[in-house]
């Protein structure tokens, strides 16, 4: 609402209110961001992350067969940072190129507390409350073996490797 000549009218539009507190400052290219949660208001963040999970655990579930899927899926959607993670893994292409032998191999190479029902086919992986980021991680890719000394590692940021030029 607004008071403009002895009259309230409400705002139709979406509008930014700015108070005498600062809570990020744009210069140029760059945000700096002073208060993370009025930020994530400000720009309706959690919302996107909200839908963007959503769409991610459709994916997930429509490739990867997960026992125990929606309790899978609700301990993702109340939690902030299984968002985010959840929208890493929506960024990723190869979603729906993976399958279970694929995760079982990585699983069992890097010791993974992730265990797996059924075999061929039918295998599936079983959700487990207990360790609630086994399976983000897995398909977020977050173990990797390096090339030079054959380590394997878990990883909690990759940024990919340019192409070679032809």
């Amino acid at each position: 609402m607004f008071f403009d000549r002895g009259q309230y009218s409400a705002f139709k539009e979406k509008l930014y209110l700015f108070d005498d507190r600062i809570d990020c400052v744009a210069f140029g290219r760059w945000m700096f961001i002073k208060n993370k949660s009025h930020f994530h208001n400000i720009f309706k963040f959690y919302e996107m992350l909200v839908k963007t999970a959503e769409e991610t655990l459709k994916t997930i579930k429509r490739y990867i067969p997960i026992d125990g899927f929606d309790e899978f899926a609700e301990a993702c959607k109340g939690h902030f940072q299984k968002l985010a993670k959840l929208k890493n893994i929506a960024g990723k292409s190869y979603l729906q190129r993976i399958r279970i032998k694929d995760l079982k191999e990585v699983a069992s190479k890097c010791h993974l507390p992730i265990k797996f029902i059924g075999s061929g086919t039918s295998a599936k992986i079983r959700y487990d409350a207990s360790n609630k980021w086994a399976i983000l991680k897995l398909l977020d890719d977050d173990y990797l073996q390096s090339l030079m000394t054959k380590e394997r590692y878990e990883v909690n940021s990759k940024r990919p490797l340019p192409s070679p030029l032809r």
